[in-house]
């Protein structure tokens, strides 16, 4: 774009099934939409709670650049993203336990309990 060159990655379920993120290696910048939400917690209507964790870690991983501009809220940086990445990891672990074990000892350690009924939806298709 403007002779600046633009890349558009999949990296894997998250916010949506189709979550894509734009890469301008040269200005040194992420734009990853939804995957990463900054003021208020991400949200997971049409979300893959269970799929969320590895996705952004394989952009983390993938993409090495110190700028993302997240979906919504200010601009942030990786230190930032691989703190929600860290929540979101323990809401998806969590998740597996409470659909096994139940929600009543679980529930006050979940970061982002609104994510269970994805996250319980995404398991009772997997098994």
């Amino acid at each position: 774009m403007g002779g600046r060159p633009v890349h558009l990655r999949y990296f894997g379920r998250g916010h949506t099934d189709n979550d894509i993120v734009v890469h301008v290696p040269d200005a040194g910048v992420i734009f990853a939409g939804d995957l990463v939400e900054e003021g208020a917690p991400p949200a997971f209507d049409d979300g893959y709670p269970l799929d969320w964790p590895g996705t952004l870690t394989a952009m983390l991983a993938d993409l090495p650049e110190p700028v993302i501009v997240p979906g919504h809220g200010a601009v942030v940086d990786r230190a930032f993203v691989t703190a929600q990445l860290g929540e979101l990891a323990t809401t998806a672990d969590l998740a597996r336990r409470a659909h096994v074990e139940g929600l009543r000892d679980l529930i006050s350690q979940i970061p982002y309990p609104q994510a269970l009924e994805r996250a319980f939806l995404q398991l009772d298709e997997v098994g």
